[in-house]
């Protein structure tokens, strides 16, 4: 009879428990969770990053080691096609610097951010014009660059600005220095890249 009345027992207080629960209450928390990581990923991980980067220090706080192993696992084949990719292609577009992505091309983001140490060059995608090289709103100090094909690319946070507006540049040009102007809370470089007018994936286009 024991061998009856236990499972039974035990079935009908987990039974119980589980009708308890308020489920709905514990679905909307989650939800907040959710929302909250989707608002703060933005943020933290480039901070984060930026830390990493410019920190001499071996002891680092673990909760950062973990994070930033966690979104390494994330980022981890585009940070090999950045190592493995040629700086400068024989045609297309080619990377303006070399770092570790910490926000990806999606919908309200219109582009890369890359991080790495204030001060390293940003290198022109491709030849082109300078069509805009100054301060604008969010992208703090940018260039954007109008290519002979129709397209165009934009660099931006940058501390320093190393062309001017009309000024002709070549593949591989430095066309600034890598910082945290604007809406930025580390130093990354965002890179976009539109065709006929719609910004596109840059690692759809990157070699």
């Amino acid at each position: 009879m024991a061998r009856i009345w236990v499972p039974s027992l035990f079935k009908s207080l987990t039974t119980k428990y589980l009708h308890s629960l308020n489920w709905q209450k514990i679905t909307r928390n989650f939800l907040k969770l959710v929302l909250i990581y989707l608002l703060l990923e933005p943020i933290l991980i480039p901070t984060l990053v930026s830390l990493e980067a410019n920190s001499n220090s071996k002891n680092k706080p673990k909760i950062v080691k973990r994070i930033l192993s966690a979104y390494t696992i994330k980022s981890q084949y585009a940070e090999a096609n950045i190592q493995n990719a040629s700086y400068l292609p024989s045609s297309g577009y080619a990377w303006p610097v070399r770092g570790g992505l910490t926000q990806y091309f999606h919908y309200g983001h219109p582009g890369l951010d890359i991080a790495l140490p204030s001060g390293n060059p940003c290198v022109a995608s491709k030849s082109g014009i300078v069509e805009y090289a100054g301060w604008s709103k969010g992208y703090g100090n940018n260039v954007v660059l109008s290519h002979p094909d129709g397209s165009k690319t934009r660099y931006a946070h940058f501390s320093v600005i190393l062309v001017k507006t009309g000024q002709g540049v070549t593949q591989g040009q430095a066309v600034g220095k890598v910082g945290s102007t604007g809406w930025s809370t580390g130093p990354h470089v965002h890179f976009e890249i539109y065709e006929k007018g719609i910004a596109v994936n840059p690692l759809a286009r990157l070699k």
